[in-house]
């Protein structure tokens, strides 16, 4: 047991470690995009933004989409010029930031007695990604249809020409006179997917815990261990980690760094040696509640199924302070459905 606690604690601090934590604590409710994500300046200091372009973030794995619409008219002879074909051909990006149209007219050979209008559409494939690139922001209000985001450090407008309205990673890390990081944005959550919206690696949580299972030390009965089930309910503190950066696989970490309960256990006290057995004599147990002061631990999340292992310690109050496990190290397991989220 006293291995199994030493590993925990040792994980949990590791996990907190000063730049860490902040690190943490900065990334509070902070989501990952992996492809494009359109959006409108909503405010600029606290005040509402003039600027309603349609805005996008894309992140530089993604490629633009090419749209290509052509359309061949073909027109009858008049009494200024003979009858010919007219080839229109748009190119534009999706997002759109760029847009080129070519015309071009040919004598029409046979010659048309009607117009006559073909449209046709095209689009080009992106190549597979071949990075896992994605852009940060941090969700500050979920109003109706709309969610407002803030998008962090790191990033910049990039401005190739009015049109383009792309919010992409600053390579260049040269400061500029207006970031994104400036605006709080508008998002319509209809254009929210796993694979624009999903959790970043670290967020602070506070959660409900139960332990149905736990392991406890009989220290008076040459530290044989038994195993326990009981009714409790806590709520801890901690961090809680995505695993990898596929928005489609939910596998999470979740660290408990401070748990506080309650829970349901048989009260017993340890008397003098037995005559019989020269073991020590226990009295008559009891039920009553007891206060998880001190819990920490590590669960491991997938979609809505957790399992989880957990250190801690109890305590009973007044004339049942002589409880055989006050104070004394416990561990625990935590398996469930929804247990942590």
């Amino acid at each position: 047991m006293k291995k199994i606690l030493f590993a925990l604690l040792a994980l949990v601090n590791f996990s907190c470690n000063h730049s860490f934590v902040v690190a943490t604590l900065n990334n509070r409710n902070v989501y990952k995009t992996k492809a494009n994500l359109p959006m409108k300046k909503a405010y600029q200091e606290n005040r509402p933004s003039a600027d309603q372009r349609d805005f996008t973030i894309a992140p530089n794995s993604v490629p633009s989409v090419t749209k290509t619409i052509t359309t061949i008219t073909t027109s009858p002879s008049s009494d200024t010029e003979p009858s010919q074909i007219t080839k229109t051909v748009v190119v534009s990006t999706i997002p759109e930031t760029k847009t080129t149209t070519t015309i071009s007219k040919a004598k029409a050979d046979p010659p048309s007695n009607a117009t006559t209008t073909l449209v046709t559409t095209g689009y080009s494939v992106p190549a597979t990604q071949s990075t896992n690139d994605f852009i940060r922001y941090k969700v500050v209000a979920d109003e109706g249809d709309f969610k407002y985001v803030k998008v962090l450090p790191g990033c910049s407008f990039e401005e190739t020409s009015p049109s383009n309205t792309n919010i992409i990673f600053n390579s260049s890390k040269i400061a500029k006179k207006e970031n994104p990081e400036d605006y709080i944005f508008k998002v319509s959550k209809k254009d929210l997917s796993p694979n624009t919206h999903y959790l970043a690696s670290s967020a602070l949580i506070g959660k409900v815990i139960t332990l149905p299972v736990r392991v406890r030390n009989e220290y008076w009965n040459s530290n044989n261990k038994i195993l326990q089930g009981t009714l409790s309910i806590g709520y801890g503190f901690g961090w809680k980690y995505k695993l990898g950066n596929n928005p489609y696989k939910p596998h999470y970490l979740t660290t408990i760094l401070y748990a506080a309960g309650i829970s349901q256990q048989k009260h017993f006290s340890i008397g003098g040696k037995d005559i019989t057995t020269g073991k020590d004599s226990i009295s008559a147990k009891t039920d009553e509640i007891a206060v998880t002061y001190l819990s920490f631990g590590l669960a491991y999340e997938f979609d809505k199924f957790n399992i989880g292992i957990f250190g801690g310690k109890d305590k009973m109050f007044g004339n049942l302070d002589n409880w055989a496990y006050q104070d004394k190290w416990w561990w625990g397991i935590g398996i469930g459905y929804d247990l942590f989220k």
